[in-house]
């Protein structure tokens, strides 16, 4: 296992290696793949009350 470059390089025995993107960026896309996409207007409303809206996933996330 090493870090270099923000990227995580793991390998084993009987695994080859492979490399993790640590970045900001790569983890929140692997976050939204993986969560189906953002959260809806709704969901918003039901987790942050009182917080306007914002998109969490997508070209429009910041």
């Amino acid at each position: 296992m090493t870090l270099h470059d923000n990227a995580l390089y793991v390998a084993s025995e009987r695994i080859p290696c492979q490399r993790f993107d640590l970045t900001p960026a790569a983890a929140a896309a692997t976050i939204c793949q993986r969560a189906g996409g953002g959260l809806t207007p709704e969901k918003w409303a039901t987790y942050f009350p009182g917080y306007p809206f914002r998109p969490t996933c997508g070209r429009d996330a910041r």
